[in-house]
């Protein structure tokens, strides 16, 4: 069995003179190998030097290892000489008289922005209000008006005003070719009419906005998240019937691109859904959101790249909070639910939630080394 000896080295520092002086050490002889040798007693409690008004400034925890032979053991021989657990040294320094450090020199709490001595608080729940300027257009006097229809509404289709959702957002394309063969041409477009089939409904907050586009299909993959105009925004109540939505501001088509709409809305009271008058096509033309819940759905390997633009600025410390809902028949496996490289492509971080061995893993590092936090998953 290989021997440890273990040297704590004390350098301390005084605000009084005493026979030590500032920047003295203490060595202190803890492990030996004649206690070990034969004895079976692998551990020790060494007493700290009781020095009173005397604070230590650094300790240094040596120890070096007895090799039978001072040889090595391989794969060849495991009982060589030491092997790769004998450099183990477990020390632990206690004091339990002592309130934690950490815990002493920090606030129980921290209020961001906040100067002071005294907080108010409330034990009612509190709230944001924001106020919003809506836009709600009539037409009194039309000089010169076009009215077509695109499609033939022989389907139905409870987008884009899923009423019974909290929120919806969806996304339709049109082609050129639809919008010339049904007659409109190059010019502003002021207005859009929606044909809906049931009674009425409500759609607060709802937003049209309209781009143009040299895409011919829509995909989920890579949506269109930028470059829209709003032409529409108002609290608005669905109607059995024709629906007509004035623009606020008018949408300027130049006759040769495609164009899409977008539609989203926000409702604090759930209603029915407004089912459409829809045609159906045999290319992706539409993408529908929607959901109470604010979470994603990843299936297999998807996956949501957030880039690196509002990382930028992180460096030694750094927080992660999610939810969570794991398929009980599929988990656990192999999984990564956070990944994130540097410039240098250097992992940085990588959550394990679980992996195959039901273990949580949280991996934190740089320069191609980390550090790790596991836990057995229940």
């Amino acid at each position: 069995m290989n021997r440890i000896i273990l040297i704590i080295v004390l350098t301390f520092f005084s605000e009084f003179l005493f026979a030590q002086s500032p920047g003295d050490t203490i060595l202190l002889n803890t492990f030996t190998y004649s206690q070990n040798k034969g004895s079976g007693v692998k551990d020790t409690v060494i007493n700290f030097p009781n020095l009173p008004s005397v604070n230590y400034e650094k300790i240094f925890m040596l120890y070096n290892m007895r090799c039978k032979n001072a040889l090595v053991s391989n794969s060849s021989n495991r009982n060589l000489g030491c092997g790769e657990w004998d450099y183990s040294c477990n020390t632990y320094i206690i004091d339990s008289s002592k309130t934690d450090s950490v815990k002493a020199k920090s606030p129980t709490h921290v209020i961001k922005g906040f100067v002071g001595n005294s907080y108010p608080y409330t034990f009612q729940p509190t709230y944001n209000y924001y106020q919003f300027i809506q836009k709600h257009v009539l037409h009194n006097t039309i000089i010169n008006e076009y009215d077509t229809m695109i499609g033939t509404g022989l389907h139905q289709l409870n987008a884009p005003f899923q009423s019974s959702k909290s929120m919806a957002k969806s996304q339709f394309l049109w082609k050129a070719s639809e919008l010339i063969n049904a007659g409109i041409t190059a010019g502003n477009i002021s207005s859009i009419k929606i044909r809906i089939n049931n009674v009425g409904t409500t759609a607060n907050y709802l937003r049209i906005k309209i781009k143009s586009t040299n895409d011919t299909i829509l995909s989920a993959l890579t949506p269109h998240l930028s470059g829209f105009t709003e032409v529409y925004f108002a609290n608005t109540i669905l109607i059995n019937g024709q629906n007509e939505f004035n623009f606020y501001n008018n949408f300027n088509w130049n006759g040769t691109d495609n164009i899409i709409i977008e539609f989203s809305f926000e409702n604090n009271n759930s209603s029915s859904d407004a089912i459409v008058a829809a045609d159906s096509m045999n290319i992706k033309l539409g993408l529908i959101s929607e959901g109470n819940d604010y979470s994603l759905e990843f299936t297999g390997s998807n996956f949501l790249q957030l880039g690196s633009s509002n990382f930028s600025n992180f460096s030694n410390q750094i927080s992660i909070s999610f939810w969570s809902n794991g398929n009980a028949n599929l988990l656990p496996t192999n999984t990564t639910v956070a990944y994130a490289t540097n410039a240098n492509n250097d992992r940085q971080i990588n959550i394990h939630l679980p992996w195959s061995n039901s273990n949580i893993y949280f991996d934190c590092g740089s320069g191609g080394t980390s550090d790790r936090i596991n836990k057995i998953a229940n």
